[in-house]
């Protein structure tokens, strides 16, 4: 057999290889979009039965993230503290909390990222203008808002407030890098969502718009929390992309 033989023969071979391959593939593609559609059925299913439905371009999120654990750091909390207060001195606590004390303010600062006190700041300073603030979501006059890895920290920001003599500070800021938790992986709207339906007489909403997965700052430890966001047409409810559970705000 010529070698010119040979080469078309295995040409011919290669090319019917490719072709099972690419059969293959796009026999696999056609499944996940068969499953994906049953999915988003038996959903709708399960909402309609419990008398809410999904707005027409209701898209499920397949995004995921872990609990999220931080320690401050000093570096940036002194940062922050330098643009509420200006020149200042640190005092720091057993509990680790640290209160600064300077000429435009006297602000103090939980272990766990808390912030209050009081500062002759008028308005947060934009993000490009400032290098004390990282992560940040937006900046709006006296608020200004928090995020990590892109995802928002629905309550995460600190505000300044008028009062006589000047503006209170209060909310919440990470100073830190957090660090992934193990075994904390969320679990996808869906499961979390049927968790929360799974609650007798739970339901606030009878259409569901949109799902966002973003972080929740813990108030009684150093954890960031993902959360999905559910917009809904009676507002926003928070689940615990954890377990499932409402989380409520106080």
């Amino acid at each position: 057999m010529s070698r010119l033989r040979i080469r078309i023969y295995l040409l011919i071979v290669l090319l019917i290889a490719n072709g099972v391959l690419v059969g293959m593939w796009l026999s696999g593609r056609q499944n996940e979009r068969n499953i994906e559609r049953q999915e988003r059925a038996d959903m709708a299913a399960v909402l309609s039965r419990k008398g809410v439905t999904l707005s027409q371009n209701f898209v499920w999120p397949d995004s995921a993230a872990y609990t999220l654990y931080y320690e401050n750091d000093a570096q940036q909390l002194l940062d922050i503290a330098r643009l509420l207060c200006g020149d200042c001195t640190v005092q720091e606590n057993d509990d680790g909390s640290k209160i600064y004390t300077g000429p435009t303010g006297t602000v103090a600062v939980t272990a766990n990222g808390r912030w209050s006190g009081m500062t002759q700041l008028g308005s947060w300073p934009s993000a490009s203008a400032t290098s004390a603030f990282r992560d940040v979501a937006e900046t709006s006059g006296q608020r200004i808002r928090q995020s990590f890895d892109g995802r928002k920290v629905i309550n995460g920001g600190l505000t300044l407030t008028a009062k006589e003599g000047g503006n209170a500070l209060s909310g919440c800021w990470i100073a830190g890098n957090p660090k992934a938790v193990r075994d904390t992986l969320s679990r996808s709207a869906k499961a979390c969502l049927l968790t929360y339906l799974s609650v007798p007489d739970h339901i606030k909403f009878s259409a569901l718009q949109q799902a966002e997965l973003v972080y929740v700052c813990q108030s009684d430890e150093p954890l960031l929390k993902p959360a999905w966001q559910l917009t809904t047409d009676e507002g926003a409810i928070y689940l615990d992309a954890v377990t499932g559970y409402e989380i409520l705000f106080t």
